[in-house]
């Protein structure tokens, strides 16, 4: 009787949930090969962290995994893509058996492990997870959390690939301009056009030092000193990319843009 109030609460719940954000509790679990992972440990070495919690029994987590979206991030920032991030999928129900996540069990829809990548966790007899901070309102819940300071910053629950991308792209590029010198002022600045597929410029009044273009992998691509407003990027490849700007008076500002 637990178990159904529990999905028909948790699964229609998915339907309709936000994200309660905050900092991630730090957690050691050991995946379903033996592997054993500590989420601190891989935050300070500068990955993201990407905690999916769902259980084998959910219509909406076994949608998400059926579009394959967390394992075409995992190809792309993995370890044999760029190595920006780790991905987990956290079993959270404790009655699940192995049968179920491989998709042979009673109380599953499907092959859960097949084709996947990322570390898989399953733990049997508690749950190391506290999931009134990893899922609190419900099953699927997928957390990616800043390294620099630990936070959950999105619930990417009902994201596909492309949000999923553009959400991974825009935290690297924070990531990579927050150990900037802390006495520099942050401000806004427009550019355009955006996409663009051969120069982009740089609406601002004050005199620029320097510009940086950065892909999503975190590679420079392009440095600029001096005050020019118009950047000619028809060379670079269709893709988002990252601007940085320096400017006068120990000011800086950070874009995104599309080339197409």
């Amino acid at each position: 009787m637990k178990r159904i109030l529990l999905l028909g609460f948790i699964c229609f719940q998915a339907l309709c949930m936000n994200a309660q954000f905050g900092t991630a509790d730090d957690f050691t679990v050991t995946d379903i090969n033996g592997n054993e992972h500590n989420l601190y440990q891989i935050l300070d070495s500068g990955k993201l962290v990407m905690v999916d919690v769902s259980a084998t029994w959910c219509p909406p987590c076994w949608s998400m995994h059926q579009s394959h979206a967390m394992q075409e991030i995992y190809d792309i920032y993995g370890p044999e893509g760029t190595d920006q991030i780790e991905i987990f999928f956290y079993e959270g129900d404790v009655a699940t058996t192995s049968a179920d996540l491989n998709g042979t069990g009673s109380n599953t829809l499907g092959d859960w492990v097949t084709g996947v990548t990322y570390p898989i966790v399953d733990e049997t007899e508690s749950l190391t997870l506290d999931l009134n901070i990893y899922a609190p309102l419900g099953f699927p819940t997928i957390s990616l959390i800043r390294p620099s300071d630990r936070e959950i910053i999105e619930d990417m629950w009902n994201f596909d690939f492309g949000q999923m991308q553009v959400a991974v792209d825009a935290l690297i590029a924070a990531e990579l301009t927050s150990s900037v010198d802390g006495d520099l002022e942050v401000v806004s600045l427009q550019v355009g056009p955006n996409p663009t597929s051969d120069f982009i410029n740089i609406s601002t009044e004050l005199n620029i030092v320097a510009t940086t273009i950065v892909d999503a992998a975190g590679r420079v691509l392009m440095t600029n000193t001096g005050n020019n407003t118009s950047l000619d990027v028809s060379s670079l490849a269709t893709g988002t990319y990252f601007l940085n700007v320096q400017l006068e008076d120990n000011k800086v500002s950070n874009l995104s843009f599309v080339k197409n």
